[in-house]
C-alpha cells in the first residue's frame, strides 16, 4: 500500500513536469546523507538499532507530510532510497 502511494506521488510529479523546488532539493540531500549515515554504520547496528533506523527515515518522511509539504517527502525518500540502492547492493536487498 505504502509503495502504490509513492510510486502515485511520484507519478503525479512527473506527470506535472515540475521541476523541484529548492526545499524538495535540500529534502533529497537529507534523504541522502541519512542513507549515507547508515551506511557508514550498518555494521556496527544490531537488528533492533536497524530497524529504529529506518523508522526515523520515515518519521523524517512524516515531518515534511504533516507540515503539508508532501512533495519534500517524496523527494526525501528518493533521495534515502536512490543513495542506498547507488552505494550498498547488500543493504539495498536487506531494506528494499
Amino acid at each position: 500500500m505504502k509503495h502504490l502511494l509513492y510510486a502515485a506521488l511520484v507519478s503525479m510529479l512527473a506527470l506535472a513536469g515540475c521541476g523541484k523546488s529548492a526545499e524538495e532539493k535540500e529534502a533529497y540531500s537529507q534523504g541522502e546523507a541519512a542513507a549515507a549515515a547508515l551506511i557508514d554504520s550498518i555494521n556496527s547496528m544490531s537488528e533492533l538499532q536497524l530497524e529504529g533506523y529506518l523508522l526515523d527515515v520515515r518519521a523524517n518522511e512524516y515531518k515534511y507530510v504533516a507540515s503539508g509539504d508532501s512533495a519534500s517527502a517524496v523527494s526525501y525518500i528518493e533521495g534515502f532510497e536512490e543513495y542506498i540502492r547507488a552505494n550498498s547492493d547488500s543493504i539495498s536487498s536487506l531494506i528494499f
